[in-house]
């Protein structure tokens, strides 16, 4: 669950989005529910979960998740099929937000974040 701290932080977060791609874990749809952002659609999905680890707590995780462990193969070939979902996403709308976590970002961007930092791009074909 989110600290105090997080909600506090996620109520701060603002904007209009066309689309929303939100991470199945319990941190990232508690900081979009605590925010002000406006969506038109949004969807949950696994695909821009967090990589799930021995070290990864259960609380964090759906019931079917739990006990799962995901190789860096398989994150790095999830984090493949995250960028094509975007792109395509990209074709049919303008405005996308993806809530997620920082090894996602890493990955997709190859950027060191600070922990409920805003990362902005305007060009999908940024993405590695």
């Amino acid at each position: 669950s989110l600290t105090q701290h997080g909600v506090d932080t996620a109520k701060h977060l603002t904007g209009k989005y066309d689309y929303v791609m939100i991470s199945t874990m319990t941190r990232t749809r508690e900081t979009f529910e605590n925010s002000s952002i406006e969506a038109g659609i949004i969807e949950y999905s696994t695909l821009c979960r967090e990589k799930i680890s021995g070290k990864t707590l259960s609380n964090l995780l759906d019931l079917a998740e739990e006990g799962l462990s995901e190789s860096d193969e398989d994150f790095e070939f999830r984090i493949k099929l995250l960028i094509k979902f975007l792109h395509r996403k990209g074709k049919q709308y303008d405005h996308i937000l993806v809530v997620c976590h920082y090894g996602v970002i890493e990955a997709l961007t190859g950027e060191k974040l600070a922990n409920a930092t805003f990362f902005s791009t305007n060009k999908l074909e940024s993405l590695m």
